[in-house]
């Protein structure tokens, strides 16, 4: 439930008798409203990378004759949710360096996008795979907010060709 419209109507039997539906706003059918409760619901879902908000509109019309109606302009405000994979700017990532390269240099970097927006969501956080990190973890680093790659000892060209 999105939320229950309520409407009253003074008039008595079949002349009270009230119907909603949704008169305007409704993109691609996203939203769907019990016509005789009111109550306004989810047909599909909502996501906040392509549409933010919706605006609509619900009329709710009596059993009289001539029926009588009125509307009321609903905004539903859709909020991030942590539903988009990070992904990788490059991939394959490639590097080629000398084995005499000095310990503690900052060999590259690896960049990831998430196009989540909520605090938190978005941002991202890197890691060696398990598998990475038992074979190469105590000679590479990461570094977790940046994603640089440093040379944690030295090489040695001939013992890992």
């Amino acid at each position: 439930t999105v939320v229950v419209i309520v409407a009253t109507d003074k008039d008595d039997g079949s002349n009270a008798m009230l119907t909603y539906q949704i008169t305007a706003g409704n993109l691609a059918n996203k939203f769907a409203i019990n016509s005789t409760s009111g109550v306004l619901t989810l047909a599909q879902s909502l996501d906040f990378e392509s549409t933010t908000n919706y605006s609509l509109t619900v009329t709710v019309t009596d059993g009289g004759s001539p029926p009588m109606s009125s509307t009321i302009d609903i905004l539903i405000t859709v909020t991030d949710a942590n539903d988009q994979t990070p992904v990788f700017i490059k991939t394959p990532y490639n590097a080629h360096f000398l084995e005499n390269t000095t310990v503690s240099t900052r060999l590259f970097t690896v960049t990831a996008t998430d196009v989540d927006t909520q605090q938190n969501y978005g941002e991202i956080s890197y890691s060696f795979a398990s598998a990475t990190a038992s074979l190469w973890g105590s000679v590479f680093s990461i570094n977790a907010t940046t994603g640089t790659i440093t040379l944690q000892q030295e090489l040695d060209y001939e013992q890992t060709k």
